[in-house]
C-alpha cells in the first residue's frame, strides 16, 4: 500500500510540475495601475555618481523617491534631514539666515528632472546606527518649534518661501521608524502626541498635502492599534500610514498580506480613506549575514513577483530599499558601488509595465505560487505584460495575445541570470498563441506590444 500511495504522488507530482503555464491577455480596462515600483534614495550629487545619473536611474520610470538616508550618499552635505538643514536648535526659526536649504534644493531639483518622478519627503532623521551612542534621534523637546521648522520647509519646497521652488511634493511624512531604537530613542507612548500635535498643525496649515507616518519598523498590531486609537480619539490626520517589512521567507504571500490587518483597523476607526505605505521593503537573509541572492535572477523574479502581488493587495504604495548607487556592496542599492544588480532590472520591468497604467484583464492557468503577470496600457494603445517565473524551473509559458486587435510588432525580452531584459525576438503576427522558453530556474518576461 506504501508503495503504490508513493507512485500516485510522484505521478501527481510530476503532473503538476508539467502543468503548462499559459497567459491570455483580453482588451478589458479595469482599475488604474498602482504606484508599487516606488523607490527610497535617488542618485547623489556626487561626482562618482555620474555613470548612474545620467546612463540608469531614468530607466527604472520610478513615481515617487522617498527622501530618508539621504545623507548617506551625500557625505558632508547638509542635506535632507531637518537637522542639517535647521541646524542650531535655539535659533529662530521664523529667519531665512537659520536653514541650509542649498544642497537639498540640488538634490531635489536633480531628482524631479527625471520625467514622472516625484520626491516624497521625509521630515525629521536618517538612522543613526551606532552602539555607542546617539545624536539626533531624541524625542523632540520643543514640537511647537519642530512643527514650525518644518512648516518653513514645506514651504520652501511647494510654495516658493525664501527664493524657494513650487514643486508637487505631496507626501510629507513625520518621522522614520518610531519602534526602532536606531532611529527613535523614546518610546511609541513618547512619539504618538508628538505625531498628534505636529500632524494636525501640518494638516491645519497645508489642507492640500497628504501628512502621515509612522513609518513604522515592524508592521505589528500590538504597535499599530494603540496608534490609530489614540490619532482616533485626538482628531489627527493620517493621511497615509506608513510602515517597513523586510521579508526572510524569500516568497510572497506574507509581505503581499501585512496589510490586511492594517487596513481592517484603519476603517474600524474612521480612517477609511487613509492610504497605506510600504515604504521601505527588500528581501533579505537576515539582520547579521550578507545576502546577495537578491542580486541573482532568482531574486530578481521575487522582487517582481512582490510588486505584481501588490497589485491586489492593500498596499497603495511601495517603496523599494534602495533604488540608488549604494555605498555597501551587500546587494542594498539597484547599483552598489558602481555595479548594476539585477534588482536595477527588475525594477525596470515594472517601471515599463507601470507607464501603461491602465491595467487590462489577464487569464492566467497553471501558475505555481509566488508567479505573477499582469499587464496595461497606455493612451497610445500600446500594450505591457509582465510575468514574473519565481522558481517555476526551466518550462515554457504559453501566451495568447491574439485578442488585443492589430499591431506594429511585440518584442520579448528576458530577465534572468544570463539575460538582462534582452530582446530575444520580435513577433509581427500575433493571431496565434506563442511560447516563451524560460531556461533557468527563475525569469521575468516582459513583452511590450506596440502600434
Amino acid at each position: 500500500m506504501k508503495l503504490q500511495l508513493s507512485i500516485v504522488s510522484l505521478l501527481l507530482t510530476g503532473m503538476l510540475a508539467a502543468q503548462p503555464m499559459t497567459v491570455k491577455v483580453l482588451p478589458e480596462p479595469q482599475e488604474p495601475i498602482k504606484a508599487l515600483n516606488c523607490g527610497n534614495i535617488g542618485p547623489s550629487l556626487k561626482n562618482a555618481d555620474e555613470d548612474f545619473r545620467n546612463n540608469w536611474f531614468g530607466h527604472m520610470k520610478l513615481p515617487y523617491v522617498r527622501l530618508h538616508d539621504v545623507p548617506f550618499t551625500n557625505s558632508a552635505l547638509k542635506i535632507v534631514d531637518m537637522h542639517l538643514i535647521f541646524a542650531n536648535d535655539h535659533a529662530d526659526a521664523s529667519k531665512r539666515e537659520n536653514y541650509c536649504f542649498e544642497p537639498t534644493d540640488d538634490y531635489i531639483n536633480q531628482l524631479v528632472s527625471y520625467p514622472g518622478v516625484k520626491a516624497y519627503y521625509r521630515l525629521g532623521v536618517s538612522i543613526e546606527n551606532i552602539k555607542q551612542k546617539h545624536y539626533h534621534i531624541h524625542p523632540v523637546k520643543d514640537v511647537k518649534k519642530w512643527a514650525d521648522v518644518a512648516s518653513n520647509i514645506i514651504r520652501h519646497y511647494t510654495e516658493g518661501k525664501w527664493d524657494g521652488f513650487k514643486h508637487d511634493i505631496e507626501y510629507w511624512e513625520i518621522w522614520n521608524e518610531p519602534d526602532n531604537h536606531e532611529t527613535y530613542t523614546g518610546t511609541m507612548e513618547d512619539f504618538t502626541p508628538f505625531y498628534i500635535q505636529v500632524a494636525k498643525t501640518l494638516k491645519k496649515r497645508f489642507p492640500h498635502l497628504k501628512i502621515g507616518g509612522p513609518s513604522l519598523a515592524h508592521g505589528e498590531k500590538h504597535i499599530y492599534e494603540p496608534f490609530i486609537l489614540a490619532c482616533e480619539k485626538a482628531g489627527a490626520p493620517i493621511d497615509f500610514f506608513s510602515y517597513h517589512y523586510y521579508p526572510q521567507e524569500w516568497t510572497t504571500g506574507p509581505i503581499i498580506h501585512t496589510a490586511d490587518s492594517i487596513r481592517i483597523f484603519l476603517d474600524e476607526h474612521g480612517y477609511k480613506d487613509t492610504e497605506i505605505h510600504l515604504n521601505e521593503w527588500h528581501p533579505i537573509k537576515d539582520w547579521t549575514t550578507t545576502d546577495l541572492r537578491v542580486l541573482d535572477g532568482d531574486g530578481a523574479a521575487l522582487v517582481v513577483s512582490m510588486m505584481l502581488g501588490f497589485q491586489d493587495s492593500h498596499v497603495d504604495k511601495a517603496f523599494y530599499y534602495t533604488t540608488n548607487n549604494h555605498f555597501n556592496p551587500n546587494g542594498w542599492g539597484v547599483m552598489n558601488r558602481g555595479k548594476i544588480n539585477n534588482s536595477f532590472y527588475a525594477m525596470c520591468a515594472v517601471g515599463e509595465l507601470y507607464v501603461h497604467n491602465t491595467r487590462i484583464k489577464v487569464e492566467s492557468s497553471g501558475f505555481p505560487e509566488d508567479t505573477f503577470a499582469l499587464a496595461g496600457t497606455d493612451e497610445e494603445g500600446n500594450v505591457c505584460v509582465l510575468t514574473s517565473c519565481y522558481k517555476t524551473g526551466p518550462r515554457s509559458l504559453t501566451f495568447d495575445l491574439s485578442s488585443l486587435g492589430e499591431f506594429d510588432h511585440a518584442d520579448i525580452h528576458i530577465l534572468d541570470n544570463a539575460r538582462k531584459l534582452n530582446r530575444i525576438f520580435t513577433l509581427r503576427d500575433l493571431s496565434h498563441p506563442f511560447d516563451v522558453d524560460v531556461v533557468e530556474d527563475s525569469a521575468v518576461i516582459l513583452i511590450r506590444l506596440r502600434k
